[in-house]
């Protein structure tokens, strides 16, 4: 897992070359997790899930960089999540509801990484999220440059966020 700095220069000058990291989205991360009263630390290890699903949500990147940003945990995590997005209230099992909160945690998460890449001087914008659930999800892109981070999320539960973007 790495959140090597990359350069994009697409359509560019050397003098005009705009810096592609993964930090955006993890100083995001800490934030929208921080207004759940959830703590959310980057961590320099692998993502374990001992879950029997994981929860994948995705959110496509367009503009000036094109490709996708997914957030992977396990489904348990998911849930604690959504109920503390939901002010408390107890989730046995991953309905629309909660579905629909792990959702917006991707498209807040995105949004406030998005006015960070505006500051340095990209045009983004995101498309709308999509959710998967199951085991051993796989998501690959031809021609794609990944960077990825491990979350440790209230101490204990891990994430993985991963941006995926064309070449």
């Amino acid at each position: 897992m790495t959140n090597v700095v990359l350069l994009y220069y697409r359509n560019m000058e050397l003098k005009d070359m705009k810096v592609i990291d993964i930090d955006p989205f993890l100083q995001s991360s800490a934030f929208v997790f921080e207004q759940f009263q959830i703590t959310c630390k980057n961590e320099n290890k692998e993502y374990e899930s001992n879950s029997d699903a994981d929860v994948l949500t995705m959110i496509g990147l367009t503009g000036d960089i094109r490709g996708q940003v997914l957030i992977r945990f396990p489904v348990q995590t998911g849930m604690k999540i959504a109920s503390a997005m939901m002010g408390g209230i107890e989730v046995s099992h991953l309905d629309q509801m909660v579905q629909s909160a792990l959702l917006e945690l991707t498209n807040m998460i995105c949004g406030n990484a998005l006015t960070i890449y505006t500051q340095r001087g990209f045009a983004l914008n995101i498309t709308p999220p999509t959710l998967l659930v199951g085991k051993s999800i796989e998501v690959s892109g031809a021609e794609v440059n990944t960077l990825s981070a491990i979350l440790t999320i209230d101490h204990t539960e891990t994430a993985e966020i991963s941006v995926m973007f064309e070449k």
